[in-house]
């Protein structure tokens, strides 16, 4: 019995010595790990390399998460230790709309709300999430029942823990409008409608429709018609997404095309590669798409200020030298005229210069030039300007030569006359704002969102001067405020995209659109979070938007889940919580046990160690997280006709054997392809041509870093 005791505690004792040896998981922090007060650490300088980085994270009880940034022109290397790392989510409001609409999955048996918010940021479809903990049975009387959630009396159902994984938290609205009806804006047709409610609701039942207009049954060339569209673009014009250029990144360091160049479409954010015989790598620069190009002029990096234009050709995704201007500009501001691109001011700076690039477009010899044109009324930085209509250009705010004070003075350039002329005053002094013109059903005119106050605060403010009465309102408030960011229409929808907050670096995008609760606030219009994000944090970029139909069907750039493995191809090791044990690691603990009976526990103390060594730590490149800990190899592992993986173990060329011995000589009973383009993985049949379109494979979408697809007809694979 009492030997019996000693195996006993010699077993503790090992596992003791395991356990507290034993190391969890330390990851460098892929780029979109968001960097704001309540996650960062700490922020260490002149670290030698990512080696001794990861050391300070492990001398650290709350870090998670590492990254390291090289030195960079005068900036020192960085060390950046995270708490946590995920994709920036909101908690949903009690307010928050509930439908099929806006919800992507329901989740149960969910135990806290930080496991919920790490499922929505999982979710690259997810904006929003809500978390119903355990209903707690009424105070007074025990046998009463629960207290229900009014949230969940939405949907229909009181059961517990639940978690909700939003889109948004607004329903779509729909208005009478009647659109210019052309292939851009129009969506669907209904015959036969009786009236203009029941067009509504055929507008409410259909994706995508945000305008209807019914024509009665007396209307002889549209009788009974209810048109439907998918936005309301003056002239039908094409809708546009943006591609977001340049800037910086956390730790102040200038974007390279090896951080990518962010393009942002209507559902989805996507990666753009560019091609090495360029630098991008500059921020406070311009951008504007004419003709058939996006020209990046100025802007500055460590080695000064710029005077060089880049070409962008979208056809064939091309980087390349354009034209120089005549003078070095950084955080300027321009507009496009026709085929002409305007540069107005920057830091120090009251000249405009311009370049016509017509006959370039028309395929004439001469190479257009740079010029000087009518100088600012003053030297105005950080401004910001918008092309009203083919004759006037406003710019409002920035600051001059004198301070960095921000202003809110505004003028208005008459092109004709080659004039300026003042303006009213905006309603708060603000630079390094974004500006758009847009078009709403009953007004026109210039929105102007976020920047630094006088008093260097960051705003989240946004006003409108409307065109036709020549005044400011101000309009609701964004969600988070943000200076040094990016604006553009996406789909005729205004969108702010990234930049500064006074708590952090943003990945955020928000949208100025109708919800059910802004119909009596300015421009019936509100700002929410949606649920796409940019890769990295960014700000000090530029954004130009380009018609859709130049890049819907790129094959040059991908969904930012499929390349974000890059990110994390070093795990390190720290605590780990539950031990895996291999065939080795019990053969050495039956030794240490026998070990122990002979009264040798040094001996057991050895070989604990030497299991810690061959069988705790990870290999480089292992992912190591719990559900996505497989391991790369040829044969891939098929449980119960279900395949199991991390999409980080592929890359777009990949083909794995599926085997039922094991054995990739024999019975193989297909490959799993990584289709990038496409977003789509496919399991094919031996003998079968690999294709996302053939009927003969099975194929499912990346959504998430971890897949399951279902193999109904194939059994156990090992």
């Amino acid at each position: 019995m009492v030997n019996m005791f000693l195996i006993f505690l010699s077993w503790v004792q090992c596992l003791v010595v395991i356990g507290v040896t034993g190391r969890n998981l330390m990851e460098n922090a892929p780029q979109m790990c968001p960097i704001e007060h309540n996650n960062l650490i700490d922020v260490q300088l002149f670290v030698s390399d990512e080696e001794e980085c990861f050391k300070l994270c492990e001398k650290s009880d709350k870090c998670k998460f590492f990254r390291f940034y090289a030195s960079s022109f005068t900036r020192p290397s960085q060390c950046f230790l995270f708490k946590s790392c995920g994709r920036q989510v909101e908690d949903a409001s009690p307010d928050c709309m509930l439908n099929k609409e806006n919800t992507v999955e329901v989740k149960p048996f969910i135990k806290s709300h930080g496991e919920c918010k790490q499922l929505c940021q999982g979710d690259r479809r997810c904006a929003y999430f809500k978390y119903q903990p355990r209903a707690k049975p009424r105070t007074g009387d025990p046998d009463l029942p629960p207290a229900i959630n009014p949230l969940l009396n939405q949907i229909g159902t009181n059961q517990e823990e639940f978690c909700f994984i939003l889109r948004s938290c607004s329903k779509r609205m729909v208005d009478n409008v009647q659109c210019a009806l052309g292939k851009n804006n129009f969506l669907d047709v209904k015959f036969f409608v009786e009236s203009t409610d029941e067009c509504k609701i055929h507008c409410q039942a259909t994706n995508g429709c945000r305008y209807y207009w019914w024509y009665p049954l007396d209307y002889s060339e549209s009788p009974a018609y209810c048109y439907m569209f998918q936005q309301c673009a003056p002239k039908d014009k094409e809708p546009e997404v943006a591609l977001i250029i340049g800037g910086r990144h956390p730790g102040h360091y200038f974007m390279t095309q090896k951080q990518h160049n962010d393009l942002i479409m209507r559902n989805d954010v996507c990666m753009l590669e560019t091609n090495d015989n360029v630098s991008l790598a500059r921020a406070g620069a311009i951008s504007q798409f004419v003709g058939d190009k996006v020209l990046y002029c100025g802007g500055r990096n460590g080695h000064g200020v710029h005077t060089d234009c880049l070409a962008f050709h979208p056809k064939n995704n091309t980087w390349a030298h354009h034209s120089n201007m005549v003078r070095a500009r950084e955080e300027a501001t321009s507009v496009v005229i026709g085929t002409a691109v305007f540069v107005m001011g920057g830091i120090d700076e009251k000249t405009v210069e311009v370049i016509n690039l017509k006959s370039e477009i028309q395929g004439s010899p001469d190479i257009p030039e740079w010029k000087l044109g009518p100088d600012l009324p003053q030297v105005l930085g950080r401004s910001c300007a918008v092309l009203m209509d083919n004759e006037t250009v406003i710019i409002a705010g920035g600051h001059d030569d004198n301070s960095t004070l921000s202003l809110a003075t505004g003028y208005m350039l008459n092109i004709l006359e080659n004039a300026w002329t003042e303006i009213p005053n905006m309603k708060v002094p603000r630079r390094d704002h974004a500006c758009l013109f847009v078009e709403f059903e009953k007004s026109k005119g210039m929105l102007v969102t976020g920047g630094l106050g006088e008093n260097d605060e960051v705003l989240d403010s946004a006003e409108f001067f409307d065109l036709a009465t020549n005044e400011w309102i101000l309009t609701s408030g964004m969600k988070v405020g943000r200076t040094e960011h990016a604006m553009s229409l996406i789909y005729g929808i205004p969108t702010v995209i990234g930049g500064l907050s006074n708590s952090g670096f943003l990945t955020s995008i928000e949208q100025f659109d109708k919800s059910s609760a802004s119909w009596n606030v300015p421009l019936e219009r509100d700002w929410r979070i949606v649920n796409n994000a940019l890769g990295a944090p960014r700000y000090e970029m530029t954004s130009a938007s380009i018609p859709v139909s130049l890049m819907e069907t790129h094959e040059n750039f991908s969904h930012q889940v499929q390349n974000a493995s890059e990110d994390i191809q070093r795990t390190r090791v720290k605590h780990q919580d539950i031990l895996e044990l291999s065939p080795w690691n019990l053969l050495l603990i039956i030794l240490a046990i026998l070990l122990a009976y002979w009264g040798m526990n040094l001996v057991c103390l050895c070989l604990a160690a030497c299991l810690i060594g061959h069988g705790s730590k990870k290999r480089p490149g292992e992912d190591g997280l719990d559900q996505r800990d497989f391991e790369r190899s040829s044969i891939y592992k098929v449980v119960n006709g279900v395949l199991r993986g991390s999409l980080t173990d592929f890359q777009s060329s990949d083909a794995l054997s599926l085997s039922e011995s094991g054995d990739t000589s024999d019975d193989v009973l297909g490959t799993v392809e990584v289709h990038s383009t496409s977003t789509i993985l496919s399991v094919v049949p031996k003998g079968a041509t690999p294709s996302p379109n053939s009927s003969q494979t099975t194929t499912i979408g990346l959504g998430h870093d971890f897949f399951e697809m279902s193999l109904p007809n194939v059994t156990n694979v090992s």
